[in-house]
């Protein structure tokens, strides 16, 4: 999978945000955060792809831990993420908005629910419930995620 993820980078690379978006709404988060990662870093990123990523990565479960250092180490790739993404929105970051996103009714999930029924020592902050609009992108349109072109660069997927 290491090589399908590298050839998947070169492939975002040289595409745009409307690939970076369906890449993100059909992921398998078992194949790790690189590349979710390289695409909320890019300031082409839209906001809406950017809060996907957030929503669908489960802020909620970290709720539970008072301080970074409680979580467990192979969580923290997925916190750094939410919190690259938090502070990219305070700084409005992201300004393009061509794709749909709505943390309370996202492929007909609530994703803000569990909220402040896990811990009152943190909160997800206000600015992350916005509700985006443009598009709404279909899922399962990639295996995975992952483009056929990249699955055919670096070999096919199990069935």
């Amino acid at each position: 999978m290491k090589k399908i993820i590298n050839i998947l980078l070169r492939y975002l690379k040289s595409s745009g945000i409307k690939e970076w978006n369906q890449v993100a709404v059909d992921w398998n988060w078992d194949n790790g955060l690189k590349p979710l990662t390289w695409i909320i870093k890019q300031p082409e990123c839209d906001k809406g792809t950017a809060l996907l990523i957030y929503w669908v990565s489960d802020p909620n479960y970290f709720l539970q831990y008072r301080f970074k250092k409680d979580i467990p180490k192979y969580e923290l790739d997925r916190y750094n993420l939410q919190k690259e993404i938090e502070k990219r929105f305070t700084t409005n970051f992201y300004t393009n908005e061509l794709f749909k996103f709505e943390p309370t009714n996202y492929g007909g999930a609530d994703y803000t629910k569990c909220i402040n029924s896990i811990s009152k020592n943190k909160a997800i902050p206000d600015f992350m419930y916005i509700k985006t609009k443009g598009k709404q992108l279909k899922h399962g349109i990639l295996i995975e995620g992952i483009p056929d072109s990249v699955w055919n660069k670096g070999g096919q997927p199990a069935e």
